[in-house]
């Protein structure tokens, strides 16, 4: 991108600076997998987990005497560094030719050696850069999978805890984090469908943007956006500018009419399945980077800390796979996740909407492909349904994979006609010890676990500028267990935490009283397209299935007491 400089300086050109985040090593690594379910404190967990001092110590010293400029954040374990690509790339010795792979941790081919020991990753040098997407905008296909019958409508939040058997509880103590990377929302939307939806309570809502505090401008590096350039990536301030209008109620970003939905949509399922709880709403950059520093926000700065939180935007893995920065950055999340685990909370996760091969209608490419971070083991990936009338007047729920109807197409765009359940391999993450792999298929991390209702047909009402549409898409199914979970926890006194290696441990007669399982359909997306097929046990379609809330409780809550 070509800048100016207005002023009384002569007009030049130059690249906007580049801010780097360096990785610093902590005090002792994570295990593998962590095997006991006492989970730590936050201050337990820095404490031994936190950044080694003397690693700092030692990158600050290599930074003063490159003369870059630089800011730490210990709590983050990064040291943010600002300077012009040129010089970073000099400082650091990176190559346009980056190290790519699964396994490519570090985020460029190799470290300065005078940093090898006491850094683990550098992050933002990019060599491609993708924004996320919310799940809640399924794709194109030409003719679109899906098992035949009339769809059950449920509209009300009633409706939607009477068909998964909800536990009593309104999460009263809990706290649920919304993890949203673009877009912003009307509250008075919110309490509007809530009281529609009738509850009474009206739950507390906090807003947390996050942005890295910036190290200073070295001051012989020119600032292009001084001016107030739109295309700030450091962050984006014309993004903050455009929440804020909207939150006040005097801006619109019709093009992006979808990612306000989704921040909609998901405050308000979690606050009507869980009134009681608090609720706090993250926004941040749709970057990977930007995505880590929200989940650093949420788990190791918020007050009050989420015990649950729900992440309904995606990265496409084949697009993760392209960028060295975004490997490890994804790997950098993955340990997040961990430390999540480590510390009870549990982070549901959205597996996309746009069947096996994760595609859309603005990317094209082959072959089957999972969404991130619903690929890390350490989420709870939740997978979508369709709710049908079956001959004998019970509801029959198949897996979700169907034309959208004609008001939701038309809201949408012309060309989002069809979506269907993500769910497949990763090829960034192994398959967990908990996972056993299926007979022939890939090694990679298994997904999704769980599943929801996701079919827009049989959507709860949510609103968005007075209008009411329904909840749809796998960004319906994350919400619905994270309020799900914020029930559980309030019903047990503690927090349920990690619950995939729980449910792969359980038996086939446990699972069978915590679970419907899906055993129709498939997530296709359409005739010719590659993908899965439902069927009796885990399947990446709909994991173990939909939820029996009353099952999963007392499940949890016998080892508990035992």
């Amino acid at each position: 991108m070509q800048v100016s400089n207005h002023g009384a300086r002569a007009r030049h050109f130059e690249p906007p600076p580049r801010l780097l985040a360096l990785v610093v090593k902590p005090l002792f690594e994570l295990p593998a997998s962590p095997a006991s379910r006492q989970a730590l404190s936050r201050e337990e967990f820095l404490a031994k987990h936190g950044v080694d001092p003397a690693a700092e110590a030692h990158v600050v010293s290599w930074l003063q005497e490159k003369k870059l400029s630089f800011r730490v954040d210990s709590r983050r374990r990064m040291v943010f560094v600002l300077g012009s690509e040129v010089l970073l790339r000099r400082a650091f010795g990176i190559v346009d030719e980056e190290a790519q792979g699964p396994a490519c941790t570090l985020g460029v081919k190799r470290l300065p050696a005078e940093l090898e020991g006491a850094v683990v990753a550098v992050l933002g040098m990019h060599t491609t850069l993708e924004d996320t997407d919310p799940d809640a905008g399924p794709g194109e296909a030409a003719n679109g999978h899906g098992v035949p019958g009339k769809a059950i409508a449920l509209r009300t939040i009633d409706a939607l805890r009477k068909c998964y058997d909800f536990p009593a509880s309104a999460g009263k103590g809990q706290c649920i984090g919304v993890i949203e990377p673009d877009g912003g929302y009307v509250r008075a939307d919110v309490y509007a469908a809530l009281q529609a939806l009738g509850v009474t309570q009206r739950p507390r809502i906090t807003d947390v943007i996050i942005k890295p505090e910036l190290p200073p401008l070295p001051p012989d590096l020119h600032n292009p956006y001084a001016d107030g350039n739109d295309d700030d990536p450091l962050p984006q301030q014309a993004y903050i500018k455009q929440f804020a209008d909207w939150m006040r109620g005097t801006g619109y970003w019709p093009r992006a009419w979808k990612k306000y939905f989704e921040v909609t949509m998901d405050i308000t399922l979690v606050a009507a399945l869980a009134p009681e709880a608090e609720v706090q709403v993250f926004f941040g950059d749709g970057t990977a980077e930007g995505f880590l520093y929200m989940l650093q926000h949420a788990l190791l700065v918020a007050e009050p800390r989420p015990t649950v939180l729900s992440i309904s935007w995606s990265f496409q893995e084949r697009h993760l796979l392209n960028d060295a920065s975004d490997i490890a950055s994804a790997h950098q999340i993955n340990e997040l996740l961990k430390a999540a685990a480590m510390m009870g909370v549990t982070v549901c996760c959205s597996s996309g909407d746009w069947g096996a091969t994760n595609v859309d209608d603005s990317f094209s490419g082959p072959g089957l492909d999972v969404a991130f971070p619903a690929s890390s083991p350490w989420a709870l990936a939740c997978g979508g349904t369709t709710l049908l009338d079956a001959a004998s007047g019970k509801r029959r729920e198949v897996v979700w994979n169907h034309d959208f109807p004609e008001a939701t197409a038309a809201l949408a765009a012309s060309s989002h006609v069809h979506g269907a359940t993500g769910g497949g391999y990763s090829k960034l993450f192994a398959a967990p010890p908990w996972q056993t792999p299926e007979p022939g298929a890939p090694a990679g991390r298994g997904l999704p676990d769980v599943a929801a209702v996701a079919d827009p047909r049989c959507g709860v009402d949510c609103q968005i500028l007075g209008h009411t549409f329904p909840s749809f898409g796998t960004s319906a199914s994350a919400p619905i267990w994270a309020g799900l979970i914020a029930v559980l926890n309030a019903e047990l006194g503690v927090n349920v935490g990690c619950l995939n290696p729980l449910l792969h441990a359980a038996s086939a007669d446990e699972r069978a009283a915590m679970f419907t399982a899906i055993t129709e359909g498939d997530n296709k997306m359409s005739d010719t397209a590659e993908g899965f097929e439902a069927g009796p046990g885990w399947n990446p379609c709909t994991g173990f299935g939909t939820p029996r809330g009353q099952g999963l409780l007392a499940f949890l809550k016998k080892l508990k007491d035992g």
